[in-house]
């Protein structure tokens, strides 16, 4: 029976409630354990008493800061009285859990286990020990300090340690039974299984040794055994499984054999169909463009793929003809978790709308590219991949271009900014779905806690506002990686093609978001390789191949104009498309020498010379994975344009829960064995190597941009601790699970004050301080350039001198409402050139002799002010006051030369003396 089920059994028969034990049992890591219900009045404080079990969560938590030792001298004496008819149920559960109704009298509540009251005891004293270790970590004002990350260190290990050993006390006598009532022949087999577990424990403590003494040697050494002692373990399970090797059943087996399965001749068309579009779509978008014919082709050959090898009962006529009806019959549940989804999203909407047409106040040159990408897309420009700016993938700039569609909406730094905003909304329920759909498999509620958690975490996460508010293309990457996970997770437990296909599809459009997601091939790899270590059979680990393959083929195809983008070396391909990805950690591809008579050449490198370059990089490598980890809970990106310089990614009360969440998700690991659940650790390590690759440049790293792909990872985690501790101090306060709005509660109550407002800082305070000192004020260079076209000038008659590091021009134009204003002048000395040229430009652009001129340069150029003055002596310079402090520029205003006046200044400086270009 479902716990909704017996939910409303219970408000039908008041005197009876029927409860699930196998959710009990898979909604911890402890046993729930079925006591009399004794009542208990153990004196707290000399002169005052109360019902200890009958105590609320909030006076409980008060009574433990009020009077810490003689409240856990009353819950020891409450434990201490224990019923002797206590009902223990297993703490390692076969694979599939068997229901078990126990019915009881109305009013009954089940009292904790001793073991586990003290274990919620100290469980909060580690929180808080770990949570003063975080802000340790944060309590100077740059984290440049490394004597503040060993003193953080040391409540951190403690605290962690603290709560390993109190979990380790609550299970021991389960663990005790468990091993008492194993064979003798498992007995061996969890022995041998001691070895690789004791290699991967030591090589665990080795790196965090080293992360925190900061040793490349001990990390690497670390790192060495770690692997070693996985890979031990991987040919342990593999030699069971030949050893045990189960006859395959119904369930896992084939009516047939394969080599006999038929595949249904529609299929066969519509694969050579697919084949041929996809060919055609290589052919027809030559030259890095789309052409109408190549991206329709491209359309089509991945429909026609996906029903090729869509699942054998999925008949695409019947689902088209039950699609309307869906659609009609489809209501919005009305229920306590889409109340505390929406809350949720109130919240980060709130975040990430929050003044946000002036924070972040100023374009960069990367919003700059970004924009005139997406209008040259409007402007028919189709590039399949954009190259400039060091290379980036499309699909932010035509969904720019299709936004500027809307009603209102024009192309600039205003609609970038919602454009990134939608996207990261659209990313918080599916964080939602992809907490539900790991954590749920086993135990729907905490599923649903931990799906609430981390929507709600990530909501109000500085890291995920930032990258928002960033409005570049990266805010894509927790999306497709949050999305894949789901896929990949279904595929891992339940192997059925539809999932697989998904991930496919899913893998081959995240090519088209960031680059960091040329990292989610690795981690479907590392799926595949769990599954076939789970498979029980050879059956089944050729199904799992057989979907791979299915994975693998569907992503190419979406992938297939970028693919042919990136070996198409006659537009130069092959360098930009991969350039980002090579990285140098076995050294660059060609190195420059001079020879003995002084020319300088180059050759391609020697594989000597790679090795060589590998043992160099080594400890560099090394040396930015630790800084990567580091990244959550001690110091994050420097860049001033990704965030607020060297603060953590994760506010204090975020990170806590993240080291606890890593601690509890191995246990979980290790109970239930599951593909999904082993997937997670591997996708936040990988997703971080994105970052941590930057041989090249250590100081980007770590980057918050280029491991957005391991948020969702990271977030899980922090989550599933905060589920777990609230579940815990639910059972303690005999609050049940059973509805969601009590951890909705606890995720508003938990969440908003102790992240909300820290991240708020973080980002609104110090973030924006640190924007404003780097950033420059085109706005208010654009406001003036805008008011001078709209009075005694015009657009064609103001121009910028450039200087290093100074303005890009195309910003201020941008800033104007101008998506193409081309009066930058590169040198002082061009000035008569391009005025001459100008006059020959295009409306609105052309220079019109009878208006003012007007000129933008540095504050620091005194020598184009004074070439200025001497071209132009009835002109004058003015100095801008802006609202960034330190960031006056100049401007220099001309009086209307007329025509004469204008051939007159030619005449001085020479220009009509040159021949025409």
């Amino acid at each position: 029976m479902s716990p909704e089920n017996a939910a409303n059994q219970s408000n039908q028969q008041p005197n009876i409630e029927v409860h699930n034990t196998s959710t009990a049992e898979t909604t911890t890591f402890g046993v729930e354990d079925i006591v009399d219900e004794s009542i208990f009045n153990p004196p707290l404080q000399s002169g005052e008493r109360h019902h200890l079990d009958e105590l609320t969560i909030a006076e409980l938590i008060g009574l433990l800061f009020r009077a810490p030792l003689s409240t856990f001298r009353a819950l020891q004496r409450l434990a201490a009285s224990k019923s002797e008819d206590q009902l223990d149920l297993p703490v390692m559960p076969s694979n599939e859990a068997h229901s078990k109704d126990v019915i009881k009298e109305a009013g009954a509540q089940p009292r904790p286990d001793a073991r586990y009251i003290t274990r919620l005891g100290f469980w909060l004293t580690a929180f808080l020990l770990v949570w003063l270790g975080n802000q340790t970590f944060v309590s100077g004002a740059v984290r440049r300090d490394e004597r503040l990350l060993a003193s953080g260190a040391v409540p951190i290990l403690i605290g962690l340690a603290l709560w390993f050993f109190a979990d380790l006390y609550a299970h021991w006598p389960d663990l005790r039974r468990w091993w008492g009532d194993l064979s003798p022949d498992a007995r061996t087999r969890w022995q041998v299984r001691l070895l690789p577990l004791a290699l991967g424990g030591i090589g665990v403590l080795l790196t965090l040794k080293a992360i925190f003494d900061i040793s490349p040697p001990m990390l690497q050494t670390g790192v060495i055994i770690t692997v070693a002692g996985g890979l031990v373990a991987i040919v342990l399970e593999t030699a069971y499984k030949l050893l045990y090797r189960q006859t395959p059943t119904a369930a896992s087996g084939e009516a047939q054999p394969w080599w006999l399965n038929t595949v249904h001749p529609s299929r066969i068309v519509l694969a050579l169909i697919g084949l041929l579009l996809a060919i055609l779509t290589w052919r027809a978008n030559p030259s890095n463009h789309f052409t109408s014919l190549g991206f329709w082709s491209w359309m089509a050959s991945i429909i026609c793929w996906a029903l090729a090898l869509a699942p054998a009962q999925f008949n695409i006529l019947t689902w088209l003809g039950r699609l309307p009806k869906k659609l009609r019959s489809w209501r919005i549940p009305r229920n306590r978790t889409v109340f505390a989804l929406l809350v949720i999203m109130a919240i980060a909407a709130f975040f990430r709308l929050y003044q946000l047409d002036s924070i972040p106040p100023e374009m960069t040159s990367d919003h700059v590219e970004k924009i005139l990408d997406a209008q040259r897309v409007l402007d028919g420009t189709h590039q399949i991949f954009f190259p400039n700016n060091g290379g980036r993938e499309p699909f932010q700039m035509y969904a720019l271009a299709l936004f500027s569609y809307l009603p209102g909406v024009e192309i600039g730094f205003a609609s970038l900014k919602l454009l990134a905003v939608i996207e990261s909304l659209i990313t918080i329920p599916v964080l939602w779905w992809m907490g539900r759909e790991i954590v749920g498999e086993r135990d729907q509620r905490l599923g649903n806690s931990v799906g609430l958690w981390l929507a709600g975490l990530v909501a109000v996460s500085y890291w995920h506002v930032a990258i928002t508010r960033l409005s570049l293309r990266i805010i894509l990457m927790p999306l497709v990686t949050a999305l894949l996970v789901i896929y990949l997770v279904r595929a891992l437990r339940h192997n059925r093609r539809a999932d697989w296909l998904w991930a496919g599809l899913i893998l081959g459009f995240s090519f088209y978001t960031y680059q960091a997601s040329r990292m989610l091939p690795v981690v479907v790899v590392i799926a595949f390789i769990l599954a076939l270590l789970k498979a029980p059979d050879f059956a089944t680990r050729r199904r799992y191949a057989l979907n791979f393959g299915v994975t693998v083929l569907i992503s190419f195809i979406v992938f297939v104009p970028l693919f042919s983008y990136s070996v198409d070396e006659t537009v130069g391909g092959p360098d930009h498309f991969w350039r980002r990805t090579a990285g140098r950690l076995f050294g660059d591809d060609v190195i420059t020498e001079t020879d003995e008579e002084g020319n300088i050449r180059t050759r391609n490198v020697t594989f000597a010379e790679r090795i060589e370059a590998f043992n160099e990089n080594v400890p560099v490598l090394l040396g930015n994975v630790r800084n990567v980890l580091l990244m959550f809970n001690w110091k994050g990106d420097v860049a001033w344009i990704n965030g607020a310089p060297n603060a953590p990614e994760m506010d204090t009360f975020t990170g806590t829960l993240f080291l606890f969440g890593l601690l509890l998700w191995v246990f979980r690991m290790i109970r239930y064995r599951d593909a999904g659940d082993w997937l997670m650790p591997a996708l936040l390590l990988i997703m971080l190597f994105p970052s941590a690759l930057s041989i090249a440049y250590p100081l980007e790293n770590p980057s918050a941009t280029r491991a957005s792909g391991a948020l969702p990872a990271a977030y899980l985690m922090a989550a599933f601790a905060a589920a777990i501790l609230v579940q815990e101090l639910n059972r303690l306060g005999r609050i049940k699970l059973a509805k969601i709005s009590i951890n909705a509660g606890w995720v508003l109550v938990l969440v908003i004050p102790f992240a909300f407002f820290q991240n708020y800082k973080t980002y609104f305070e110090d973030h924006l301080q640190a924007y404003l000192s780097a950033s420059l004020p085109y706005s208010d260079g654009g406001r003036i350039l805008r008011g001078f076209a709209e009075s005694d000038g015009s657009y064609g008659n103001a121009f910028m001198i450039a200087f290093p590091y100074w303005w890009d021009h195309r910003a201020l134009g941008l800033e104007a409402g101008l998506t193409d204003w081309p009066n930058g002048i590169v040198k002082r000395e061009d000035i008569p050139r391009f005025l001459k040229q100008a006059l020959q430009a295009p409306y609105p652009y052309t220079l019109d002799p009878n208006r003012d001129l007007l000129f933008f340069y540095a504050k620091g150029d005194d020598e184009t002010g004074e070439l200025l003055q001497e071209w132009f002596p009835s002109g004058r310079a003015i100095e801008i006051q802006t609202y960034q402090a330190g960031d006056n520029f100049m401007i220099y205003r001309v009086p209307w030369l007329g025509e004469d006046g204008l051939q007159a200044f030619f005449e001085m400086t020479g220009v009509n003396e040159e021949p025409a270009q």
